[in-house]
């Protein structure tokens, strides 16, 4: 079959997928666009406070062409910014926005180094160890702006201090010596301080993200809840009231026989409506507090399946459904499962077969031995189907995927059951189905290898760590 989809438990996997990587770069990314314009104010103030300190210790045309020099660099970065916060999506091109500001940053980093080369300041030692300073206080300072991403932070860092580190070994003096060997220290200080707070800001934004799903999945849940309530206390009203309007007719006027009859026989539907309801709602409860105990015993397939087909007989007869199986060939078929369970998985599967057919419509089931030592039972319709957007939602709890208001009755409880009583009995099913052409689920359970395949008493089980969702 096609577009078969497996559900049973998937194996924990602790790498992130590439959705969530993605994810991640992008809040990287965004976090240093939402600092930029902090940067950019501290960048221009240090400037001016740079330019009153420095401007009766330099040239004033050389201050003038760096100033000018810096000045556009900024604007630059700040366009970059504009651009950035009016972009609808920018996550759909966000490398390209790491890429402007890796290259402005870089940029702005290296118009601040190569500043001592501009000045020149041979003069005297305090304007070398001012502007030595001022260089250490910004990559000290970027690494809360830049941290997100280090390969930023070390450019930005090797584009501020490298110039002047080099500045001071090209003029020996033993003070420029010391200096320089202070400033390559500092350097790798500042990339390992880089590294340790791109480590804390990653896990910050995994944390984050984490509790932004956890905060997501609750609030889908209550929402699931509070539609489960309102679908549910309408469930429960129909049969309720089908029921005591039946009863009140039969108490208040003279029929004959045959409408008494008629009048009892829908209440014996309504009645075992309200049955079911509160059955699956009691089961569910039950398997989501671990606890209802699995009978595991060894079961003949094709014995199961044909109680099952009869049991269905009415719902058949009212579609004119055809049922299709072959239980000549299978009848030595075993597995190792709930008889009551499995009776209960069987005629789920095989009530919504008749439910969502098309009248005249037909229900194929199949039983085969598979790899792995399990036993396959599939139950095929011809029905509607179910649409590709839809499948996910499945085996979901209070799901109807779209027939919430259409007249086949449902709660959206039995597929999510179907599962976790499936997996109870270590077993998986999974499905294909194509719209308009129906559907096929796949039920596997442990086969009794032959060896086995003989009477035995039964032996209640209560399996562990197996995954009900």
């Amino acid at each position: 079959m096609d577009d078969k989809q497996n559900i049973s438990p998937p194996k924990s996997d602790n790498n992130c997928s590439p959705a969530k990587i993605f994810d991640l770069k992008t809040e990287q990314i965004r976090f240093l666009y939402s600092n930029l314009k902090t940067a950019l104010i501290v960048n221009i103030n240090i400037a001016i406070l740079f330019i009153a300190v420095l401007i009766n210790r330099i040239d004033n045309t050389a201050l003038f062409y760096w100033v000018s020099a810096l000045t556009l660099i900024l604007l630059i970065r700040g366009l970059t910014l504009y651009f950035f916060t009016k972009t609808e999506n920018p996550e759909y091109n966000i490398q390209d926005w790491l890429y402007r500001f890796t290259i402005t940053t870089t940029l702005s980093g290296l118009a601040w180094g190569l500043s001592i080369w501009v000045f020149q300041p041979y003069e005297n030692i305090e304007t070398p160890v001012l502007i030595t300073f001022v260089l250490g206080g910004l990559t000290a300072g970027a690494a809360a702006v830049l941290g997100s991403i280090l390969v930023v932070y070390i450019l930005y860092v090797l584009a501020c201090m490298l110039p002047i580190t080099i500045w001071f070994f090209l003029h020996p003096s033993e003070t420029f010596t010391t200096m320089a060997i202070m400033l390559c220290v500092y350097i790798i200080a500042m990339i390992a301080g880089g590294y340790t707070y791109q480590k804390i800001m990653l896990k910050s934004f995994q944390l984050s993200q984490q509790l932004s799903a956890a905060k997501e999945q609750a609030e889908q849940a209550n929402h699931a809840k509070s539609t489960f309530l309102s679908r549910m206390s309408h469930e429960l009203r129909t049969p309720l009231n089908a029921i005591m309007g039946f009863v009140q007719i039969l108490q208040n006027s003279k029929q004959s026989a045959e409408t008494q009859t008629e009048y009892l026989n829908e209440i014996t539907k309504a009645s075992s409506l309200l049955l079911k309801l509160i059955e699956e709602l009691l089961d569910l409860s039950r398997i989501e507090q671990n606890k209802l105990e699995i009978n595991l015993q060894q079961l003949n397939c094709t014995n199961i399946i044909n109680q099952c087909i009869y049991s269905i007989k009415p719902l058949t007869d009212e579609q004119e459904l055809k049922i299709d199986f072959d239980d000549n060939s299978t009848s030595n078929l075993l597995v190792l499962a709930d008889e009551l369970r499995l009776k209960q998985i069987l005629l789920n599967l095989l009530s919504n077969a008749c439910k969502y057919n098309k009248k005249g419509g037909q229900i194929e089931i199949r039983l085969q031995a598979i790899d792995n030592n399990q036993v396959r039972i599939s139950i095929a319709d011809t029905g509607v189907g179910i649409a590709l957007e839809k499948q996910v939602d499945i085996f979901k709890l209070y799901q109807r995927l779209g027939h919430e208001r259409t007249p086949i009755k449902g709660t959206g409880l039995g597929l999510n059951i179907v599962k976790k009583l499936v997996g109870l009995m270590n077993g998986s099913i999974e499905f294909s189905s194509k719209p308009g052409k129906g559907s096929t689920f796949y039920v596997n359970l442990p086969s009794v290898p032959p060896i086995r395949q003989t009477k035995s008493s039964a032996t209640k089980l209560v399996p562990a760590n197996q995954s009900t969702s």
